[in-house]
């Protein structure tokens, strides 16, 4: 049972990845994503806590 809050950075989907990934972050995983869940934020706050990101983005969204 765990409680979700949505801040301004992170939206409640990057917010769910967070708190799922909490006990793999400094460990060297690499978290696999659809194109829903490629956001550069979340791919920036897992990489600097030493988890890397490989997934799909849009082409006609823009990330950056």
């Amino acid at each position: 049972d765990v409680d979700i809050s949505k801040n301004v950075l992170f939206g409640f989907s990057d917010s769910v990845v967070k708190v799922l990934m909490d006990r793999y972050l400094g460990e060297n995983h690499v978290f696999y994503t659809d194109n829903y869940y490629t956001a550069p934020a979340l791919t920036k706050y897992l990489q600097e806590r030493g988890v890397g990101t490989v997934g799909t983005v849009r082409s006609h969204v823009s990330c950056f």
